[in-house]
């Protein structure tokens, strides 16, 4: 007869001591403490320390991971070796601009900027959105028709095309190549879209007319023949001195190749592609040669017109106001330049009172600045900029050389009482 009755519980000396409670005999499985009699199990002192030791573990590698991942070198990779299966692969490309880099705009505020890398290979879009778009245009970096680039970012690969899409403006390094000189009487409509460097005499030049969205208009003309530069009021201003754009001014220009209604005209995409020209500069760079400039023939640069931006205080500079344009006046506290070689910008404090904030500029604007016009410990200055925030600090951005002004000792430091 088969026995259905309950079996006996087990001894506590019949179990595992890991498992049972070593005062009740009560099973207690991984806890610390016995749920029946409350006894502390000192036995399981063993597991807490491999739990310690596997979280240890767990986050040196974690770490190890970290370092390898930023510190190991973006692997470079050839515009025919690039494969399907490499979508949003982070890669490093190097190579030649095939031509300048254009930026789209939504008013005065630039979207996005493209240009197309050329290596042995084939060719490959290079893109850049929003604020990264916006760094690159401000430090300069922008690249032209034969500059050697070398650039990082991330692949997109779909059915229209592939396209690289930089990540960080500091991951574009462009190294600036000559074009030769072009004489005007050799450019025709074959070349569209193709960068020259010219050299000139402005013959006439006409304004566009006020609120008006028309372009400058300047004939221009060298020992070969003649031809029609166009520019928008945007690039007038950054000339380096608007005022010398008169009749008889010699200067140096990289341009664009375009056609207006059949007819070829010389597009000047920024006023940095534009240098102006002594007679014997002008005379040495037909010759093929481009010795510097002598200070007697070279003419003294026009004084610039007054700001119209009112003068604030900089204790009135609040983090609420980012992204507006300021015009401040202050000391010098420091000036601490880059080092040799980094692409950090330049940066001064500038103190009015108790109050103070840091200038940056980058060195396209730092080489245009005149021994007069470098900013040093102790001088009186007025900037203008863009209110920005870095790293959590207010600083003002200069965006042109002459937009750091110093002044007299005599000036003062106040800001002007607004209109009534």
């Amino acid at each position: 007869m088969k026995n259905n009755a309950p079996s006996a519980p087990s001894e506590p000396a019949a179990a595992a001591p890991s498992a049972r409670c070593p005062v009740c005999g009560e099973y207690v499985g991984p806890a610390r403490r016995c749920a029946r009699c409350g006894a502390t199990l000192d036995v399981r002192m063993s597991l807490r320390v491999f739990r310690w030791a596997a979280v240890g573990l767990a986050t040196v590698g974690l770490g190890l991971l970290f370092l390898a991942a930023r510190y190991r070198e973006i692997p470079r990779l050839a515009v025919g070796d690039i494969e399907r299966t490499m979508n949003f692969a982070y890669v490093r490309m190097a190579g030649v601009a095939a031509d300048d880099a254009r930026a789209f705009r939504r008013g005065d505020r630039i979207e996005s900027l493209r240009f197309t890398l050329r290596d042995d290979t084939g060719e490959i879009v290079v893109r850049a959105y929003g604020d990264r778009a916006r760094e690159i245009a401000d430090l300069g970096r922008a690249p032209r028709a034969g500059d050697r680039v070398e650039v990082a970012g991330t692949l997109s690969i779909a059915d229209e095309g592939v396209s690289l899409r930089l990540q960080s403006a500091e991951q574009l390094r462009v190294e600036r190549v000559e074009i030769p000189l072009v004489p005007l009487a050799e450019i025709g409509a074959g070349d569209t879209e193709r960068a020259v460097r010219i050299a000139g005499e402005v013959v006439a030049v006409q304004a566009p007319r006020a609120e008006s969205r028309a372009p400058w208009v300047v004939d221009v003309r060298d020992e070969s023949g003649s031809g029609r530069l166009v520019f928008f009021s945007r690039v007038h201003e950054e000339l380096p001195d608007p005022s010398a754009l008169a009749r008889g001014a010699r200067f140096e220009a990289r341009v664009k190749v375009s056609t207006y209604r059949g007819e070829v005209q010389l597009q000047l995409e920024s006023g940095g592609h534009w240098r102006w020209l002594s007679r014997q500069e002008y005379d040495a760079l037909r010759a093929g040669g481009s010795p510097p400039p002598t200070p007697a023939e070279t003419p003294p640069p026009a004084a610039a017109a007054p700001s119209t931006l009112p003068l604030t205080a900089l204790r009135d500079v609040l983090p609420t106001r980012t992204g507006e344009i300021f015009r401040v006046r202050g000391r010098i506290e420091s000036l601490q330049p880059p080092r040799p070689g980094s692409t950090a910008p330049w940066q001064a404090l500038l103190r009015e009172d108790e109050a103070a904030i840091r200038l940056v500029y980058w060195s396209d604007v730092a080489e245009r600045l005149t021994p007069e016009a470098t900013p040093a410990a102790g001088l009186r200055f007025e900037a203008e900029g863009r209110l920005e925030s870095y790293r959590g600090a207010l600083q003002l951005r200069i965006l042109r050389a002459r937009d750091l002004r110093r002044l007299p000792e005599a000036a003062t430091d106040r800001a002007e009482a607004p209109a009534p």
